[in-house]
């Protein structure tokens, strides 16, 4: 009857496991109390965003993927990844992070976005300022 208990146990434990994905932890205090805490958990079809606290109210996201336009003239197969285009001069296109969405979560709250594929860069501020992909101001 134990072992039947351990296994019964074990399973249960088994079906609450973390099977992966990336976890990014944001977090600004100014010695005074926290100016954000927000905790992003990315896995391979969707993402959740939790703003756990911010001076504001609300933590801001900036969502960034990278996009490599395609050479002009060439022509891919469907499922070829842009950035193995070349120019006819022989040179790969520059790559650039271009923002995919802009959001606000209140503090305390969740925000699911499914069919959300990895591979964007997250940045998160306590108030709307517009972010480059380095989560810095862009330069003017």
């Amino acid at each position: 009857m134990r072992k039947l208990i351990a296994v019964l146990c074990y399973s249960l434990l088994l079906a609450g496991c973390d099977v992966g994905g990336k976890t990014i932890v944001h977090r600004e205090n100014d010695g005074g109390g926290e100016i954000i805490h927000s905790k992003v958990k990315i896995d391979e079809r969707s993402a959740r965003f939790a703003c756990i606290a911010s001076r504001s109210g609300q933590c801001h996201y900036s969502l960034f993927r990278k996009v490599c336009p395609q050479a002009p003239g060439a022509v891919q197969p469907a499922n070829a990844l842009a950035n193995a285009a070349t120019n006819p001069d022989g040179r790969k296109p520059e790559c650039a992070d271009r923002i995919i969405e802009r959001f606000a979560v209140k503090a305390g709250t969740i925000r699911a976005a499914l069919d959300m594929k990895p591979g964007f860069t997250v940045c998160v501020k306590p108030d709307d300022t517009p972010v480059a992909a380095d989560c810095k101001p862009p330069a003017s």
